[in-house]
């Protein structure tokens, strides 16, 4: 491209202004990233890096990482966008839930009154029966003791006739056809004979006289009418003439068994019958008695067992009511809690779409605004190149012309590029600038471009820095990397012991110059140091930075292979050789070079192994830093409020990028809906809080900066009078 005119530097060559000259990227790809990120450097490729090659591959290399990181954005801030509008969507919704929901939760409740009404009455109207049937029951109870009061007294009394009947049955069974035929026999029968079967004719309703009797017992089945005797239906005359023959001194068993045995078990029949016969007609009323209270008693029971079926309908129903109105009652709290957890989300959801609502508008903003810069990245992509690799050793004068050189060119080839393009702003982010200009780094526009070409250029940057300042930021930017060698151990317990020593004693404060020592950070070296190359080695080993400082127009030989990052894989190591030793690489290893020299001239084998970086200061940003000793001179307060101003805008515009990020990246995380994960929804709107809160804050602080910077004013303005005053020029 056109336009390499001659710098305050004598860093541009013939060859250079041919387009000849460039960086080591024989040996290493372009690097399109911060050099301390940590990625791969080795590879191996044509020793002139500005020349068709590295011209095609470092744009190349910068539009896929522009493309990847745009597109995560994008991508991030489309799902963020797509989570708000479907939680607006379920917001709706679930409105129309609720209302329906409320309406069936009213629903229950009334059915669940009406419920508990009919419950109660029939509840009532059970206690009623219930205590009613108690009592018949209790009734009943009664009367069946007395029933089993009169049967027992029956059975008592028929229990005396039993064991004569017994016996007499027994006698009975024991007599024969033989027996039969011995009464029979007798032509004039003894008198207790003849009286023992007048006595028997009596009970079988004959006539009491020998002839029936020997009659009867000629009869087959003689004995069976005996034993088969309607013993229950004896009259009362027949039971009288029996009696009449039983109260006789002679009608015994034992007196008649003297005369015949036959008779005799026919007399134990006779007084068997009339025991039971005069034992039956007292036990008779009895039994009718028990018979009538039974039968009435069976009446009741059943009564009672019907008034106890209904009870127990009456029961059922009233379970069943009881089982229907817990249902209910349990559906009307089941809608009642999820009425009140969709009111809970509903609430959430609500302060989290209105939160967020001034968040998607700027979400849209940035994402259109985004996605149209993906279409002038090919452009933007290819001046970025261009400035990474000629920008360094020029003015802001000399930049801005090749910058608008190279823009027209680009769109005369109708390559699309943003009109307003900014190589610093397209290679870096707002929150890393500021923490440059924290760092020491002025915060002017060509400082911003430097600090963005030694962070992203793919060379190790040599600094052109006559005042310090270039020295000053990369200290600062690297404080806290590193690791501490064995020597620097040992120089921190030695620091240590002297301070607890030095206080013990009370001569020097806690912090006397502990304070001023830096156990960790950026190695310092120089060429004249005796061992640099030691403390190179083991800084490319344990992946720490090394600032080289106070270089000359020449560099050691010896550095080569650390500026052409000859590194070679072998094993999935990286090694690198210094001298004749080869070290393994760290990725993390980072190399800087400064010098004091205001205008050297490099040789281009210097320049094409290194990004010449020229840090001389500008007479704005050199009034600027007067200014600010002037301030803290004429008023200390100013300057220190000032300074903790810049500190606390550039934190709370920090926090507000991370936390708009944690917004973006628990939104893109977020699985299912946003209503559903509370622990979610309570982060977001933390984070949303804690955004307003530092926005509200950072507002504030700026008020109070621009009050600041224009009191400074005042005093640049006196300080330009002063000096015309006195005629300073």
């Amino acid at each position: 491209m056109a336009g390499a005119q001659q710098g305050p530097l004598g860093t541009v060559s013939p060859e250079a202004r041919r387009g000849d000259s460039g960086g080591a990227h024989d040996r290493n790809p372009p690097r399109t990233y911060d050099r301390r990120g940590g990625e791969g450097q080795a590879s191996s490729g044509p020793q002139d890096v500005v020349g068709p090659w590295a011209i095609a591959q470092l744009p190349i290399w910068l539009l896929g990482e522009k493309r990847r990181e745009l597109g995560e954005q994008v991508s991030k801030l489309r799902s963020g966008l797509f989570k708000i509008d479907d939680t607006r969507e379920k917001v709706q919704a679930m409105s129309l839930e609720l209302q329906e929901a409320k309406g069936k939760v009213a629903d229950f409740q009334k059915q669940c009154e009406e419920y508990l009404v009919v419950i109660v009455q029939q509840k009532r109207e059970a206690d009623e029966q219930q205590k009613a049937v108690g009592a018949h029951s209790e009734k009943i109870g009664a009367e069946e003791v007395k029933c089993k009061a009169m049967a027992e007294n029956a059975q008592r009394d028929l229990d005396e006739a039993l064991p004569a009947l017994e016996e007499a049955m027994k006698a009975l069974e024991s007599l024969n056809k033989k027996d039969m035929t011995e009464i029979k026999s007798y032509g004039r029968p003894p008198a207790l004979v003849e009286t023992v079967m007048q006595a028997v004719m009596i009970l079988l309703g004959k006539e009491p006289t020998w002839a029936e009797a020997k009659r009867q017992l000629g009869e087959s089945s003689f004995i069976k009418t005996l034993v088969h005797f309607d013993k229950d239906n004896i009259s009362d005359r027949v039971l009288k003439k029996t009696g009449q023959y039983c109260t006789q001194a002679d009608f015994q068993p034992e007196i008649i068994g003297r005369v015949s045995l036959a008779a005799k078990s026919l007399c134990m029949w006779v007084r068997a019958m009339e025991v039971y016969g005069r034992i039956y007609r007292v036990v008779e009323p009895k039994r009718a008695r028990l018979q009538g209270a039974t039968a009435q008693l069976a009446e009741k029971q059943a009564s009672l067992a019907e008034a106890q079926s209904k009870l127990r309908e009456v029961g059922e129903k009233l379970e069943q009511l009881k089982k229907q109105y817990d249902e209910k009652l349990a559906m009307k709290e089941e809608l009642r809690r999820s009425s009140e957890d969709m009111e809970l989300k509903l609430d959430r959801a609500g302060k989290l779409v209105s939160g967020l609502a001034g968040e998607r508008a700027r979400w849209e903003t940035t994402m259109t605004g985004l996605e149209e810069n993906m279409g002038y990245l090919v452009g933007d992509c290819l001046l970025a190149a261009s400035c990474l690799s000629y920008l360094g050793p020029f003015l802001s004068s000399y930049r801005d012309e090749l910058v608008a050189i190279w823009m027209k060119e680009v769109r005369e080839l109708q390559v699309p590029c943003y009109p307003g393009f900014s190589f610093a702003g397209f290679l870096s982010r707002p929150t890393v600038v500021r923490d440059w200009n924290l760092q020491g780094l002025p915060s002017d526009a060509f400082s911003t471009e430097n600090g963005v070409i030694v962070t992203r250029g793919n060379r190790w940057p040599l600094m052109v820095d006559p005042q310090g300042q270039a020295l000053k930021w990369i200290k600062n930017m690297e404080r806290g990397r590193g690791t501490m060698g064995p020597w620097v151990v040992v120089v921190v317990v030695v620091v240590v012991v002297v301070v607890v020593v030095v206080v013990v004693v009370g001569r020097l404060g806690p912090w006397g110059f502990y304070g001023d020592v830096v156990f960790v950070g950026v190695k310092v070296i120089d060429l004249q140091m005796p061992g640099f190359l030691r403390v190179l080695e083991q800084a490319v080993q344990a992946g720490d930075p090394v600032l080289l400082q106070n270089v000359q127009e020449e560099l050691d030989p010896a550095l080569t292979p650390i500026l052409n990052k000859a590194v070679t894989h072998v094993g999935g190591r990286m090694l690198l050789k210094l001298g004749d030793k080869e070290v393994e690489y760290s990725p993390d290893f980072s190399f800087y070079i400064t010098t004091k020299l205001s205008n050297p001239h490099y040789p281009p084998e210097v320049s094409t192994k290194t990004t010449i970086v020229n840090f001389a200061v500008k007479e704005q940003g050199l009034e600027a830093q007067l200014l600010g000793i002037v301030v803290r001179k004429e008023r200390p307060d100013l300057e220190e409020q000032k300074d903790s101003l810049v500190i606390n805008i550039a934190s709370g515009r920090r926090t507000l990028q991370e936390l708009e990020d944690e917004i973006l990246r628990l939104l893109n995380e977020a699985t299912g809906s946003l209503l559903d994960d509370v622990q979610l929804v309570n982060a977001l709107q933390t984070s949303k809080v804690t955004a307003t809160r530092v926005s509200e804050q950072l507002e504030s602080s700026e008020q109070t900066e621009i009050k600041i910077d224009a009191a400074r004013e005042v005093e640049r303005v006196l300080y330009t009078v002063e000096r015309g005053e006195f005629g300073v020029e």
